[in-house]
């Protein structure tokens, strides 16, 4: 996401067997200067989007460690659904993770404000790759 020309945050969209499945996960990362000021939210509403409305996606999974609090508030106000939860164990420790799930008619059922995304024309067929990025630019 670019915001006065400078790059705050990145959204990815990735997924196996996408053209069978249609179902992908959704992760971004946000810079510490500008979170708090909607642009987390901005940018999961535009990848959701960009998802469903571009993409044909049928379910958009996201999930969140149980103290990203900013994380999991996005979700919630986006209409993300509960998915269960796991445990993530790194090194020693053991984290718990949240998982959210978001359906296409969830998605079509709340109104949206079109989102403006622009990607280039996609490079393979029916799957979602390094090769499909779309850049959500946010006007002042």
């Amino acid at each position: 996401m670019e915001h006065r020309g400078a790059l705050v945050g990145v959204a990815r969209l990735d997924a196996a067997h996408f053209a069978a499945r249609r179902v992908l996960n959704t992760s971004s990362w946000l810079s510490s200067e500008v979170r708090g000021q909607g642009f987390g939210r901005e940018m999961r509403s535009a990848s959701l989007s960009f998802a469903f409305a571009h993409l044909g996606a049928l379910e958009a999974h996201s999930d969140a460690l149980d103290d990203n609090l900013a994380s999991i508030s996005v979700s919630r106000s986006l209409g993300y659904e509960a998915n269960g939860e796991d445990v993530l164990v790194a090194g020693a420790g053991a984290r718990r993770l949240l998982r959210f799930r978001m359906t296409s008619t969830s998605w079509r059922s709340q109104f949206r404000a079109p989102a403006h995304v622009t990607y280039p024309p996609a490079r393979s067929t029916g799957s979602v790759s390094r090769e499909n990025r779309a850049c959500a630019t946010r006007t002042p």
